[in-house]
């Protein structure tokens, strides 16, 4: 059975800045649709927004997109369920009178759910700080339901971050959206074709989950960063202190990192998670050069991007090895002749040594099996290898 895909720059995971601070107006918000900027939003961004809102706090609301974990106190990590247009996880610290929320989803309703989340498990108190990780389209579309839910909230990116979304998140989506009516059209025809009712009753849901992102995206507009961070920005709460730090350029140009010491805490967006990385918007040679900074803070659990929350530094060390290990074998490969076929062909899982290491390729299936399950099992660790191959070979030698 054929199972519909997006645009995979987009569904799949799509100048180092100056020292210091940089604030951004309100009339910074980038019209994905038309390409347009605008002043503000539109009136009709304010009802999607506030529908938004409103579905996620009613009685008949979905209550299921994320697990709410906690990891330290007045620390949490939300963590995305299945769904056919995959949010990110979200990392969540309490401070003494506001908080702070790492990323927003991949839709303003997602990050409306989550809004509600928090008020009904965790606080009352008002979200002060949402950071965007990186540019990617399922860490910062969200954004606008955060600016509907608490009008004094400031977005938090890198200078590289906050010129890659204006930059590439209108085409992306745009692309995604053109793409969208091919994908349901097959979605359906996979309900039709279905031979049990467990494979029928999961591209109905899929089916229900594209309409819904397709009709809430149409009007779609994205709040860029109110505020930019250079190389390191501090928060000095009666609580806790988070550090806001750009360590290098890794899965993204811009990724940012928040370390809480007290806590001994890190969220890490996408530079590391429980999953495969996405390297098509990366910088193989840098990323494990950039983790180990990272690794100099002293932590003991890592909040990722996506999968599940690892309470100890082994799977942080797992990541980065795999992510050298991949581009030191696809460099040879390339500098002696062989072209990308050749390499997916010749490097399988078993060609790379770090994917052995402690159980680590069994860990990633684990986590693909709960949070990426797709008709009779879960998404293929042996083709997100040849993704990550094809991706490192094309971005190589990234200026």
């Amino acid at each position: 059975m054929t199972h519909a895909r997006l645009n995979p720059e987009y569904l799949r995971h799509s100048i180092a800045p100056a020292q210091g601070l940089h604030l951004h107006g309100r009339r910074d918000f980038l019209a994905l649709i038309t390409g347009v900027g605008l002043a503000g939003m539109t009136a009709l961004e304010r009802g999607f927004v506030r529908a938004a809102l409103a579905r996620a706090q009613s009685r008949g609301a979905a209550t299921n997109l994320f697990d709410i974990e906690k990891v330290a106190e007045d620390v949490y990590a939300a963590l995305a369920r299945p769904a056919a247009m995959i949010n990110s996880n979200a990392a969540i610290f309490v401070n003494a009178n506001d908080v702070v929320v790492m990323d927003t989803h991949s839709k303003p309703s997602a990050a409306a759910a989550l809004i509600a989340q928090i008020r009904k498990d965790i606080t009352s108190k008002p979200v002060r700080y949402v950071v965007n990780s990186h540019f990617h389209w399922d860490h910062m579309q969200g954004n606008s339901a955060y600016r509907e839910a608490f009008p004094k909230v400031e977005f938090l990116a890198t200078e590289a971050t906050r010129r890659l979304m204006a930059q590439e998140s209108g085409s992306r989506l745009k692309a995604s959206l053109r793409d969208l009516p091919a994908a349901i059209e097959q979605t359906r025809k996979n309900i039709e074709t279905a031979k049990k009712p467990e494979e029928k009753a999961f591209h109905q849901k899929l089916l229900a989950e594209q309409e819904a992102y397709a009709r809430e995206m149409a009007g779609f507009r994205l709040e860029l960063p109110t505020v930019t961070v250079g190389q390191t920005l501090v928060l000095h709460d009666k609580t806790h202190t988070l550090h806001f730090a750009f360590c290098g350029r890794a899965h993204t140009e811009g990724d940012i990192v928040i370390f809480c010491p007290e806590k001994k805490v890190v969220a890490t967006g996408d530079m590391v998670h429980g999953f495969l990385p996405y390297a098509g918007d990366g910088y193989p040679r840098e990323w494990p050069k950039t983790i180990d900074v990272v690794g100099k803070f002293a932590f003991q659990h890592v909040i990722g991007g996506h999968g599940p929350v690892h309470h100890d530094r082994i799977r942080f060390q797992h990541m980065r090895d795999y992510i050298e290990d991949l581009t030191a074998k696809v460099a040879e490969g390339k500098k002696s002749g062989k072209n990308l076929a050749e390499l997916q062909k010749t490097l399988t899982e078993a060609s790379f040594r770090s994917l052995q290491t402690d159980g680590y390729a069994a860990l990633i299936r684990e986590a693909l099996a709960k949070f990426t399950p797709v008709v009779g099992g879960a998404a293929s660790l042996a083709d997100g290898i040849r993704d990550n191959i094809k991706d490192v070979y094309n971005t190589l030698d990234k200026a």
